[in-house]
């Protein structure tokens, strides 16, 4: 850096060296040519042969009696100067010898400048060398300060003898330096009792790389990963819609629950920004965030099939009919009542009805698409919604077949069957009460027709 950034200061110097030289030759020069031309035309007035002319002013009116070029290359040679001055028509050939002479003449002046500007240049030199010499010092005790964590006393010592500018930036280092090892100090004992902590602490800058972490942290993962690649892409999408809250202050800190990689495992991550680099503590809460997924899905879902519950159904068809509206289509909703079932109930004991809610549960969902939603709404009533369905008659046809089985339990030997109601959106109706309310009607006329299934649309015909 010193080499570099002393070179380019001499080479500009250099260039002004040069300009300034070559300026003061021109500058003597066109003085020289000035004496000369007004030398040679004196001369020319002087001899005897234009005195006899009465109109003296013809000689000012004429084209200049000699050349700059002329008058250089002559004087160059270190011969006269020929001038031709015509008058009344008549050219009169005759030389002019310049009272000075050329060489002597641009020589001394320049070289006198370039001793000035020779003593000024060695003289910026070495203050330079010497500024350049300090800046070096000072360059080598911030590296030491920056890379090692330590002060060279002597070259401080060194420097604060130097002039004002300088020993303050050296002074200045010295209280930044005595800063830094009691931040350094705190810090160190900041990280120390982290180490003590079960919690996953770490450290990460804007660009997401990982700098300082905890030893609960390195048994897991690494310095130098990015943090955005541990998260899934829910998290990571959340993490990136609220950082720029982060950086402005707008938001405290961020909380993710996330596994960051670990398997069957999850963490509650607070996350926060200084103001140069993010802060983070990881708090192992599996056992609370799978104690809290199950009291979701049991509160979602029914105990005893596993299949959505009322509520969950009412707000999966809630959404459904928003996404058809949008999309502009539309759906099936079917109601299932089973046939008999209180009988079933009554002559076999609940336990026997509960495993035929059980199997018919299991055998329709193996009948429907993943992307279907199929429900107990209550007793023995179940519910679908099939979305983008274009032949209807096959998947009830198929829900039959798979019950054509008999459910058989020792000598117990029922055969399950179900009544179907069928309102489709946005043909029958358009809000969930009435989708729900008409496939109810439709399931009710398929029971007593005894028929596989009825459309609303029919129920409204009968």
């Amino acid at each position: 850096m010193k080499n570099s950034y002393t070179k380019q200061l001499l080479h500009r110097f250099y260039i002004i060296f040069s300009l300034i030289t070559v300026m003061i030759v021109m500058v003597v020069n066109l003085q020289y040519i000035t004496i000369v031309k007004s030398g040679a035309n004196s001369y020319a007035q002087d001899i005897d042969k234009y005195k006899l002319y009465k109109n003296q002013t013809q000689l000012k009116n004429q084209k200049e009696l000699i050349s700059a070029p002329e008058i250089i290359f002559n004087s160059f040679l270190n011969k006269a100067i020929p001038i031709y001055p015509t008058v009344e028509n008549k050219q009169y050939s005759m030389s002019y010898t310049p009272p000075y002479n050329y060489w002597m003449f641009i020589i001394k002046p320049t070289l006198l400048i370039i001793f000035i500007l020779s003593i000024i240049y060695f003289f910026m030199r070495t203050l330079l060398q010497k500024g350049l010499n300090n800046l070096a010092k000072l360059q080598s005790l911030l590296h030491q300060f920056l890379d090692k964590e330590s002060f060279n006393k002597a070259l401080y010592q060194d420097l604060f003898q130097e002039d004002e500018e300088i020993s303050q930036i050296a002074s200045e280092l010295h209280e930044l330096f005595l800063k830094n090892i009691s931040i350094s100090a705190s810090r160190k004992r900041f990280i120390k009792k982290f180490e003590l902590l079960n919690e996953l602490v770490f450290e990460f800058d804007e660009k997401l790389v990982i700098t300082e972490a905890n030893a609960v942290f390195l048994k897991l993962h690494c310095k130098g990963e990015n943090f955005s690649e541990l998260l899934i892409q829910e998290n990571r999408s959340n993490f990136f819609e609220h950082r720029q809250s982060l950086q402005n202050g707008n938001c405290e800190q961020l909380t993710l629950i996330d596994s960051l990689g670990a398997l069957n495992t999850f963490y509650e991550i607070k996350i926060f920004f200084d103001g140069t680099t993010y802060g983070a503590v990881a708090r192992d809460v599996t056992a609370s965030h799978k104690e809290h997924k199950r009291v979701l899905h049991t509160s979602l879902h029914d105990t005893l099939t596993g299949l959505p519950n009322r509520a969950l159904f009412i707000d999966r068809l809630t959404k459904e009919i928003a996404t058809a509206s949008r999309e502009k289509r539309g759906f099936h909703l079917l109601f299932f009542d089973l046939n008999k079932f209180k009988e079933i109930n009554d002559t076999y004991s609940h336990d026997i009805g509960d495993n035929i809610l059980k199997t018919f549960a299991l055998r329709v969902s193996m009948s429907l698409r993943d992307s279907d939603t199929f429900a107990r709404f209550g007793g023995d009533e179940f519910l679908a919604i099939l979305p983008d369905c274009s032949d209807i008659e096959h998947v009830i046809k198929k829900i039959h077949t798979s019950l054509e089985t008999p459910y058989i339990h020792d000598d117990i030997n029922i055969l399950i069957t179900t009544a179907i109601g069928l309102a489709s959106y946005p043909q029958d109706a358009t809000t969930p009460e009435m989708l729900i309310d008409f496939a109810d009607k439709a399931m009710y006329l398929s029971k007593q027709k005894k028929r596989a299934y009825y459309t609303y649309t029919q129920t409204c015909d009968n």
